[in-house]
């Protein structure tokens, strides 16, 4: 069974905190899960973390 699990990631962007929105993708069917993939979302820097996990909830359901 795949398993999606969101995520930040945190950057430094023009001497500033930035922050972007992250996929991990796991496999479960195994006695350990295993990440199979982890997406990041660059197109914008985002300026809190609050933010960035809103986006990346929202980009989760668009997969789903």
């Amino acid at each position: 069974m795949k398993n999606i699990e969101i995520g930040t990631k945190k950057a430094r962007h023009q001497n500033t905190d930035v922050f972007y929105p992250v996929l991990i993708f796991q496999d479960t069917e195994r006695e350990k899960q295993t990440i199979t993939e982890v997406r990041v979302d660059t197109s914008d820097p985002l300026s809190n973390k609050k933010t960035a996990l809103k986006y990346a909830e929202l980009w989760k359901q668009s997969l789903i």
